[in-house]
């Protein structure tokens, strides 16, 4: 069974980005396999999405309520961290406002 950790990053933290960077390094470090993306809150799915590896945790990192912020990460992953991106493809979705939350998640094997 996949364990879940909650291991989330306060919205307060002066810059969200460089401690996900340090963050990603330190799994890196920790796990021989990575994948990180964004998901709704049916982290169960997140499995049969990446069957590319024998997952052990999701790791959710970050809670994601405004179009804003999906935006920024959503473009960090792809600027910054492809390598390990589980879906390098845009956002279809435009809309303003989020209608559910999002999560920025990593599993790691």
């Amino acid at each position: 069974m996949v364990q879940i950790e909650y291991n989330y990053i306060k919205n307060g933290d002066s810059n969200i980005i460089n401690r996900l960077n340090e963050i990603i390094v330190e799994y890196k470090h920790r796990y021989n396999k990575i994948r990180i993306g964004i998901s709704d809150e049916n982290f169960q799915s997140l499995l049969t999405e990446n069957t590319d590896g024998d997952w052990r945790k999701i790791s959710i990192l970050y809670e994601i309520n405004t179009f804003y912020m999906f935006n920024i990460i959503e473009f960090w992953l792809i600027d910054e961290h492809w390598d390990i991106f589980a879906d390098k493809n845009f956002s279809e979705n435009f809309e303003l406002i989020l209608e559910n939350k999002k999560y920025l998640y990593i599993l790691s094997a």
